[in-house]
């Protein structure tokens, strides 16, 4: 078993098999590499200072388990609010013609202030006062039925528990999930990178389709905080909607132990699917991109 999910080398991140995504055995699952982006726009330089409120991910094509490079750059600077900008290339360095950008993302990052007790400003919704939702612990939760055969990051790298719903359950899910191993070896994810990375699950936790007949692929993803989780474990909380276009969107209330941290929002690829008489490299073709 690998000890992380990527493993640094000169200037690239090497997958490991914990990358591994349930549609083909080819190609990543978006949590690794959208923790990876994750994981590079909080430790870009002056990030010490700053929070990450959101990360928006673009998932360009398939991601291999082959090497990538990241570019990264500060695309709008302030010192009350920024916008870092990262891309991960594969088949070489950005620049190189051989190269090919795989995934894009953006964070926006905020100043850390102090304003002290924050109860008297934090007012109920309208709609629905989330503070007063009761969700079950992750002890209370059981290991979800998965509706796809193969090993990778959904079996291998995570812990996942519900406690509402079911992955072969059509319908909205709540479950918790939390990472074995760290993003990047050697590095200790923060809980910034923890909520990115585990909030690809969205569309799985929120399911309203059979994955053995039909695949719903995220194509991008993007996760909002409000302030950094605290522990091991994501709750998500999700409810998927659809059309009849073959598109949909899957979106989750983020909570770690202590209450809501944010929400996340994918937006989804609907097909059917008949993987049976096709090849590895034909089941990259179902993927966006």
């Amino acid at each position: 078993m690998s000890e992380a999910l990527f493993e640094p080398d000169g200037t690239f991140f090497v997958p490991t098999p914990l990358t591994r995504g349930p549609w083909t055995p080819l190609a990543q699952h978006g949590g690794p590499p959208a923790g990876l982006a994750a994981h590079l726009i909080e430790s870009f330089e002056g990030g010490e200072s700053m929070f990450v409120a959101r990360v928006t991910v673009e998932l360009l094509r398939p991601v291999p388990l082959t090497p990538l490079s990241a570019q990264v750059r500060l695309s709008r600077p302030g010192k009350k609010v920024q916008l870092v900008e990262v891309s991960l290339w594969t088949n070489g360095q950005p620049g190189d013609a051989t190269a090919i950008e795989a995934v894009r993302a953006t964070g926006l990052r905020v100043r850390r202030g102090e304003l002290g007790d924050v109860d008297e400003l934090s007012a109920p919704n309208s709609l629905v006062d989330e503070r007063d939702r009761v969700i079950l612990g992750p002890e209370a939760g059981v290991v979800p039925t998965f509706g796809f055969p193969g090993n990778g990051f959904h079996r291998d790298a995570v812990d996942l528990r519900f406690v509402n719903g079911d992955m072969v359950v059509p319908g909205p899910g709540t479950m918790w999930a939390r990472l074995r191993q760290p993003v990047v070896a050697g590095v200790q994810p923060t809980g910034v990178v923890r909520s990115v990375a585990l909030a690809d699950f969205g569309n799985a936790v929120s399911s309203v389709v059979n994955a053995e007949t039909t695949s719903y692929i995220n194509a991008d993803l993007t996760v909002n905080l409000h302030r950094e989780p605290v522990g091991d474990w994501i709750c998500l909380d999700g409810v998927t909607r659809l059309s009849s276009l073959g598109v949909g969107q899957a979106m989750c209330t983020l909570h770690d132990q202590g209450g809501p941290v944010g929400r996340s929002a994918a937006s989804l690829l609907i097909e059917r699917r008949e993987l049976s008489n096709r090849t590895g490299a034909e089941q990259l073709g179902t993927f966006p991109g």
